[in-house]
C-alpha cells in the first residue's frame, strides 16, 4: 500500500505562508497522513502541528 507523504513543509514560523495548524489541515484534506514540518531555524510551530495532527489523523516526523 502506498501512502502520500510530504517531507518538507515550511510554515509561518519561518518562510512559509500558512500556519503550522493550517498546513496539517491542508495535508489531511489532500489525503496526506505523514508530514515533516521543516521550518528553518525554528521549532515554534511544532506543538500546534502536533495538536492539530491528533485532531486530523496526520502524523509528524
Amino acid at each position: 500500500m502506498i501512502y502520500p507523504v510530504d517531507l518538507q513543509l515550511h510554515s509561518t514560523a519561518s518562510d512559509g505562508t500558512d500556519s503550522p495548524a493550517d498546513l496539517v489541515r491542508l495535508a489531511a484534506a489532500r489525503g496526506i497522513r505523514v508530514i515533516a514540518l521543516t521550518d528553518e531555524d525554528s521549532v515554534v510551530g511544532i506543538e500546534a502541528a502536533i495538536a492539530t495532527g491528533h485532531e486530523c489523523d496526520v502524523h509528524g516526523l
